[in-house]
């Protein structure tokens, strides 16, 4: 009888309400914190903002919408990922103290952070705004200044700008160098839902006598430019000579501040509007400065030329950058004119002036963030939606400093890994060869254990980005199957493909499935003909008996159609077990199958109080594991975390609790072991997830990683080469290889 090839992991949609809570460790074993490292191809999405640090002209961080933070001492040649005290990990933007390296501030959508050992680590600033929501995001900080004559003078705009959330009409003020925040502004002297989109202290200001301020500020929103001219109270709209208000970004020349430089975002289906307005006279007054911009008109963002970064030269207020961020317009552009023309100075891939990674093919050279170094202006940065490049010469030469771009077209990580895994895969024949399945940018395959890594997708469609599952053939090692899809919500993209190279290229197979996501795929061998098991979310499981050609509902047995994970028993060849959903009043339950999927049995009882079940484990010696998380359904309260059963899944107890449990995976070389990733949604204030949790007593007690770079994990992959060494995928933060048998002091080895 042949042997059974399954995945190691994979990746369950997220999904269910929240409860909270924090994860009960019951006892926390001794021994130092694992050793661990960052792998994959590097680079990702999404860069939300770059800013070049005004004490030394290679010292450069970057925040992501999911990631936290990044710091490059380098000029980007390498990053270092700095989460250690933020809340959440969405990074709207960055202030640096003008006199002491140390000290630097971060704005996002938990609020505002502060560093005193140069981004090393960061202290939650929240006195002053808005409790702490539960379940949403009470002060986003989009924008953030500093008063030149008194660092310890702060201000915060309120909202964030991709997302359009926050429209608070706030600004707040701190005068103890963050530690209290009041509002400044006066009530109705900003629009009561304004969005801050930019928020400059004037650099020449000087702050008089307390009580008698005088400061000179400048913020955008959607509705125009603003001045206030004592200390952020009170504000006046200033958009004289603007076609409409909704202005994206505004920047000046710090050493001839009354030249300023807007952007604003043209309206759809209209003549275009949109671009770069200049103004001489301190903002009292505008005039467009587009010419040489591409300038199309479009009926969604992607498909209309629109402009939003901005950077400009501090002594030649003459010379200024901007950049797009749509699919039309993909460059930056460079004026040495006061922008009375702009030139390109950033072509597109397919004849690109830029020695590129991997990430061109896949999206160009849309901007979304950009900097200016305040010691060398010739020195920029900018950012698209997943990678990071920089000049040296202002404008005339790039590089990309995203990925390690090796001579044989392989990548690898310099530790800038912005990306949300869905699975990691690790070949059984060969564990050297490791697979990455990750959203937004599909699969890679690497050939050395993890280091480095090629993209694999040619004959997958464009919409069909992100890489679900993974099944490998037991008598072909260059045959396999994947699939890959759109957004959940949406309604097609969705596909199986199937490989006879490794994944060099692709062929649909996905004839007769429905149209959503494919969350599990299984090969089973044990039969006199191969059989191919794969999940179709909210539609059960469906099979296929000549490798994908044609799919028939293999369902039989089974209450409904939410199957949250498939698997394959680790010792009985033909056997399986798949996990349901909640469905109304009743909880998840578990069934097994015996003929190889054909029918299933329920096996659990009422008493499985999971809900929101997102995967399974079980055990070569027989107990079983699965994650879920808490949820509410009605009246009733399901718990989360990590459920144990001893009876082959008729019984269970909850063995580690927590709101978020994601993951959970036995090692195969010791069934005590059990490893749990524990996450958290991205959607309000105070969301780090829990992060890494191992037992070494199957379950009765746990020990929390604490090390790693977020708290947020979505898969656990054991290396397969090294006990104790486990491959683990986060949501933002890319895959880090995790050695347990290694202490975080002792530097773990690349593969």
């Amino acid at each position: 009888m042949k042997a059974v090839s399954c995945v190691c992991l994979i990746a369950l949609a997220a999904g269910g309400a929240y409860v909270g809570g924090a994860a009960t460790v019951r006892a926390r074993q001794g021994g130092a914190e694992p050793s661990w490292i960052s792998v994959g191809p590097g680079g990702g999405g999404w860069v939300m903002t770059v800013a070049a640090s005004p004490h030394a002209d290679t010292s450069v961080f970057l925040g992501g919408d999911i990631q936290g933070v990044f710091y490059s001492d380098n000029g980007g040649g390498s990053w270092t990922s700095s989460n250690q005290g933020l809340r959440d990990f969405w990074i709207e933007t960055f202030l640096f103290h003008p006199a002491d390296p140390a000290v630097v501030f971060a704005g996002g959508t938990s609020g505002v952070y502060k560093s005193v050992d140069r981004g090393r680590s960061w202290r939650w600033l929240r006195s002053g705004f808005p409790a702490v929501n539960r379940f949403s995001w009470s002060a986003p900080v989009g924008a953030l200044a500093m008063d030149p004559a008194d660092p310890d003078v702060l201000y915060a705009g309120i909202g964030t700008p991709r997302q359009g959330i926050g429209k608070q009409g706030a600004i707040y003020r701190s005068a103890d160098g963050g530690d209290t925040w009041a509002i400044v502004n006066a009530p109705g002297s900003l629009p009561a839902d304004a969005l801050v989109t930019s928020l400059i202290v004037h650099p020449s200001n000087r702050t008089p006598a307390p009580g008698a301020s005088a400061t000179t500020l400048y913020a955008t929103s959607q509705y125009g430019f603003f001045i206030s001219r004592d200390g952020g109270v009170t504000w006046t709209a200033s958009n004289g000579g603007l076609p409409h208000t909704n202005v994206a970004r505004v920047a000046l020349s710090r050493n001839h501040p009354d030249v300023l430089y807007l952007t604003l975002r043209t309206p759809l289906r209209e003549p275009w509007r949109g671009g770069v307005y200049r103004s001489t006279d301190g903002g009292r007054t505008w005039s467009a400065r587009n010419r040489g911009l591409q300038q199309t008109p479009g009926a969604s963002d992607t498909l209309t030329s629109n402009y939003r970064e901005l950077a400009v030269h501090p002594d030649d207020p003459l010379i200024a950058y901007v950049g797009s961020t749509d699919y039309v317009t993909p460059t930056l552009y460079k004026t040495t004119d006061g922008g009375e023309s702009w030139t390109a100075v950033v072509t597109k891939p397919q004849a690109s002036s830029v020695p590129e990674g991997w990430g061109a093919e896949l999206i160009g050279h849309t901007l979304e963030c950009l900097t200016m170094s305040p010691l060398n202006p010739d020195v920029l940065y900018f950012g698209t939606s997943v990678a990071v490049f920089r000049t040296l010469d202002a404008g005339r030469t790039w590089r990309q400093v995203y990925t390690q771009a090796n001579p044989d077209g392989s990548t690898q990580s310099t530790g800038l890994e912005l990306t949300v895994s869905r699975f990691v895969t690790v070949d059984f024949r060969n564990p050297r060869r490791v697979f990455y399945g990750y959203s937004d940018i599909g699969l890679f395959v690497s050939d050395d254990g993890g280091l480095t890594a090629r993209r694999r997708v040619q004959g997958v469609p464009r919409v069909s980005r992100n890489a679900d599952a993974l099944a490998l053939d037991t008598d072909d090692p260059n045959h396999l199957w994947a699939s890959f899809g759109a957004s959940e919500s949406d309604r097609s993209g969705f596909v199986v493909a199937e490989s006879g190279d490794s994944g060099q290229s692709w062929t649909l197979r996905s004839a007769g499935l429905p149209q959503r996501p494919y969350k599990n795929l299984l090969l089973d061998r044990s039969g006199a003909s191969a059989r191919l098991l794969v999940t179709v979310q909210d539609n059960g499981i469906y099979a296929s008996n000549d490798g994908g050609g044609g799919w028939l509902s293999s369902s039989q047995g089974l209450a409904h159609g939410d199957v949250r994970d498939l698997i394959a028993d680790p010792v009985v060849a033909g056997r399986y077990w798949a996990v349901l959903g909640g469905r109304g009043s009743e909880g998840g339950m578990l069934y097994r199958s015996d003929d190889r999927g054909a029918s299933w049995t329920r096996v659990s009882t009422a008493a499985l109080e999971a809900w929101d079940v997102k995967q399974i484990a079980v055990a070569a010696s027989g107990p079983l594991y699965l994650a879920a998380r808490s949820t509410t359904v009605g009246t009733q309260s399901y718990r989360g975390g990590v459920y144990a059963s001893q009876d082959g899944g008729v019984t269970w107890r909850l063995a580690l609790e927590d709101p978020f449990a994601e993951a959970v995976v036995i090692d195969p070389g010791d069934p005590s072991v059990i490893y749990a990733g524990l996450s958290d949604h991205p959607y309000h204030d105070d969301s780090r997830g829990n992060g890494l949790h191992v037992s070494r007593d199957g379950g009765a007690t746990w020990t929390a990683a604490t090390t790693l770079p977020t708290g947020r994990i979505t898969t656990i992959t054991p290396h397969l080469d090294h006990s104790g060494r486990v491959f683990v995928g986060t949501n933002g933060d890319g895959v880090v290889l995790v050695d347990f048998n290694a202490a975080a002091s002792r530097r773990l080895r690349r593969p």
